[in-house]
């Protein structure tokens, strides 16, 4: 299997202002099973994954502050 990398990026919610991060692992080889390789693994607090997803297939996220949903 191959290893993965980490990354954490800042966001923040256009409508509010809201801080936080989110934390994505990547696969530096991505194969059939692992799809493109990335895959949603830590969002911070006042934030969620939504069930739709972006032109690249991530999930959206959900600001619980005022329900704005953006790309990460």
């Amino acid at each position: 299997m191959s290893a993965k990398e980490v990354y954490t990026y800042d966001i923040r919610c256009p409508d509010c202002d809201m801080q936080g991060t989110v934390t994505w692992s990547e696969y530096k080889r991505p194969t059939l099973y692992s799809g493109h390789g990335r895959h949603l693994k830590e969002i911070s607090k006042g934030f969620l994954p939504s069930a739709t997803k972006d032109i690249q297939g991530d999930p959206r996220i959900i600001c619980i502050e005022c329900l704005c949903e953006f790309d990460a």
